[in-house]
């Protein structure tokens, strides 16, 4: 067997670097998924429309064909990464096996352990993105609890309206009753 050149230190730190930043990106193209599923959007990921533009309801659903657009394509875009970083991994491991000699089980049980490595790296990440997700549930079902309000107030004013219309008559017979009395 031919000497060793160096150390594997550097490559495996550069395996668990890639492995950290795969696992960032599983976390999150997990939370976009979700966000989209549940039609719910980031905040980074929100749009904004200029006032006076379109009507309300045009507004709703311009804003909301171009958030989901930002999400899909957000992550086609983390998809991508995972490709050339998985890419990046096979090049590492070829060196490992070619310039350190090392065997294909050595390689695969090291590769297993710097994955649970990387996966524990990655836990906080994941507990703030799942109340990140939580919270961005929870101001939708705000949003859509005030427009039901809101809606079902603007029934009540044109019901009561219509009510004191029709107890109190046109304009004219209201002046008329005035004069009389």
């Amino acid at each position: 067997m031919e000497k060793q050149e160096g150390t594997t230190t550097p490559v495996l730190n550069k395996i668990l670097d890639e492995l950290v930043k795969q696992a960032k990106w599983t976390q999150q193209r997990i939370f976009l998924l979700k966000c989209r599923d549940q039609n719910v959007t980031p905040k980074g990921l929100k749009v904004s429309v200029p006032k006076g533009i379109m009507n309300r309801d045009e507004e709703i659903r311009f804003k909301r064909k171009c958030e989901l657009d930002l999400i899909r394509k957000t992550i086609k875009r983390l998809y991508v990464k995972q490709q050339n970083s998985e890419e990046k991994l096979a090049i590492m491991k070829l060196e490992l096996r070619n310039r350190f000699r090392m065997s294909g089980s050595w390689i695969e049980n090291t590769l297993k352990w710097l994955k649970k490595k990387a996966i524990e790296k990655v836990k906080p990440k994941k507990n703030s993105l799942r109340t990140k997700f939580d919270k961005l549930k929870e101001e939708k079902q705000l949003l859509k609890d005030l427009l039901l309000e809101e809606n079902n107030n603007q029934r009540l004013n044109q019901h009561a309206r219509r009510y004191i219309g029709r107890r109190l008559g046109t304009f004219k017979d209201i002046r008329s009753r005035d004069r009389i009395a």
